[in-house]
């Protein structure tokens, strides 16, 4: 997709087209976080519309997120 853009080196990773398919993804990277060395304190940031939360996905991840870890679920409203 031409604006999913990320960059290894500022561990920036790229998006999902399809809504809430990156909380699950965001849940494992916080996972990952969490179990590498000298970064058990690092945060996962994850944003959506407000689609995205009547998405099995949205509810799934946050399930998984729920475990102790690291992740901020961020929920963006769309001005009209």
């Amino acid at each position: 997709m031409p604006v999913h853009y990320g960059s290894k080196e500022h561990h920036f990773h790229t998006i999902s087209s399809p809504l809430a398919t990156q909380f699950p993804q965001a849940a494992g990277a916080a996972y990952a976080l969490k179990r590498t060395p000298g970064r058990e304190n690092s945060c996962v940031v994850c944003y959506a519309g407000e689609g995205a939360t009547s998405e099995g996905d949205f509810h799934a991840g946050l399930n998984s997120a729920s475990c102790s870890l690291s992740l901020l679920p961020m929920k963006r409203k769309r001005e009209r």
